[in-house]
């Protein structure tokens, strides 16, 4: 695993304003989140914006600290809290998005989090295309992913998108188009 993200940082380190679709498989999922994460935060010292569609909130801010990552550098939009009823108390560095299903809303929500951190230099990691697939259509994901590829690329910014091998193949092949690098890993 070490030499593939030791890959990752180094196609990463090659581009600057990019967006990378990134392909994984399950077991590969968390270790691959964390890389991306601390290339961005801890190598780069740069803020960003973390979409969560997995785990709460909390589950992900405690995983981070385990890891050595600041969660305090980030703002975080978390799409899964509010669905299963679990702790929505206000934080200042994270949005709870209703539900999975509204894109819309999840749209303002990024709006919201690149307006609010005021670096130049930012970034915006989306932790799973396939949990927005299992509650989507696949076109209006791929309307979705061409809006924020859009976006990032009109402030000038990294994204990654993280998406696991073989579950996602009817829409990846669409999304890559707005990539400027899909790794499979």
């Amino acid at each position: 695993m070490a030499s593939k993200i030791n890959e990752l940082r180094t196609k990463f380190q090659e581009m600057k304003n990019f967006l990378a679709l990134v392909e994984t498989d399950s077991g590969n999922y968390t270790d691959i989140s964390i890389d991306v994460l601390w290339y961005f935060s801890n190598d780069l010292n740069i803020p960003g914006i973390y979409v969560i569609t997995n785990k709460p909130y909390k589950t992900v801010k405690q995983q981070m600290e385990k890891s050595g990552l600041n969660p305090n550098k980030m703002i975080f939009i978390d799409i899964v809290t509010k669905m299963a009823k679990g702790d929505t108390e206000p934080k200042s560095n994270c949005f709870f998005v209703e539900s999975p299903k509204n894109l819309v809303e999840l749209g303002t929500a990024i709006d919201m989090a690149l307006n609010a951190i005021k670096y130049e230099d930012k970034f915006v990691f989306f932790d799973s295309l396939t949990t927005l697939l299992i509650y989507n259509h696949p076109d209006e994901l791929v309307k979705f992913f061409h809006l924020l590829g859009l976006k990032i690329r009109n402030y000038n910014i990294n994204g990654v998108i993280l998406s696991i091998e073989k579950k996602d193949n009817i829409i990846t092949e669409r999304i890559s188009q707005f990539c400027d690098i899909v790794l499979n890993f």
